[in-house]
């Protein structure tokens, strides 16, 4: 959507009262098609409330079907918080592919649909045979993965599909089909996406190229790495330069390798405050740490926070 100030300013542009700056406005220059790839910009309240576009064109039977929709798309929003109905809205458009499309590609910014419980996806109101139709699921996805939930189970065999949906949330990779987990470029791009994507690949926890590239997104993905990862020295480093609290995962006996801790409290000076109680009284650790970041002299054993300061 266009929203904020953008929203407002285009909004009184295409309102604008005079008469030969309104001859040249884009409003009519557009053709039906072209405009309607601007008016799905918007929120359907501010469709209907274009009125010099809806005189221009009540006529077009483009412009018309998309203010319909928009009624519309403002009906079932005034029906309450989409999880909250229990009940399928009765409406004319529950087998109109068209509508459905527009309606799944409201949610750009997860304003209306988006959310981790997929008891509140607007998908669920539409009829079986839509959540079959690729285009309908793509729609879907695009803006909100976990509608993946709701697709058909061949859409779930579709690479194209649960690319898609690991793009917009990488946990959706949990409903995508056996094989497709299975699948490097897949979970590749679902572990990118998001860091708990990795917790549902478990043929991959132990893949060092993947790991690697989950903790260079998503430092805490370190959590759901296979044990002989989290002892991997260049893994957990890599998560450490993303954030330092990301060592909490890493295996107890790195926490005691002073290489390792050296290293580490050299990308991030607060690291220390994981480092084991032996660590935290080693002076040249506790001085490499403060040199990159004051903060970390509070994780210091006391005796050398008190000489130290």
């Amino acid at each position: 959507w266009i929203h904020g100030k953008r929203r407002r300013k285009f909004l009184q542009f295409i309102e604008q009262d005079d008469a030969e700056e309104m001859n040249e406005s884009i409003m009519f220059v557009l053709g039906d098609d072209e405009l309607k790839g601007v008016l799905l910009w918007l929120r359907g309240s501010d469709i209907l409330k274009i009125k010099t576009v809806h005189d221009k064109f009540k006529n077009s039977p483009v412009i018309s079907m998309l203010f319909d929709y928009a009624k519309e798309e403002i009906r079932y929003l005034h029906l309450g918080p989409m999880g909250s109905m229990p009940f399928v809205p009765k409406s004319n458009y529950l087998n109109n592919k068209e509508f459905w499309i527009y309606f799944l590609l409201r949610d750009r910014y997860g304003h209306y649909f988006k959310n981790l419980h997929t008891e509140k996806i607007v998908l669920r109101f539409a009829a079986d045979e839509l959540k079959s139709d690729k285009d309908v699921i793509l729609a879907a996805v695009k803006y909100c993965g976990d509608a993946l939930y709701y697709a058909a189970d061949k859409l779930k065999s579709d690479p194209d599909v649960i690319r898609s949906a690991v793009r917009n949330n990488g946990y959706s990779l949990r409903f995508a089909a056996d094989e497709l987990k299975l699948d490097p470029e897949i979970v590749k791009i679902a572990v990118q996406s998001d860091e708990i994507a990795l917790k549902c690949a478990d043929e991959f926890k132990s893949d060092y190229g993947i790991v690697m590239t989950a903790v260079q997104s998503h430092p805490f993905a370190l959590q759901y790495a296979a044990d002989e990862l989290k002892l991997n020295h260049e893994i957990v480093l890599q998560a450490v330069r993303r954030n330092a609290a990301a060592l909490i995962y890493a295996a107890d006996e790195l926490k005691a390798d002073r290489d390792f801790m050296i290293r580490a409290v050299q990308e991030h000076g607060v690291a220390l405050k994981y480092a084991s109680d032996e660590l935290k009284s080693d002076r040249d650790i506790v001085r490499a740490a403060v040199a990159q970041s004051r903060d970390a002299l509070y994780f210091a054993a006391m005796e050398l926070r008190l000489e130290l300061q």
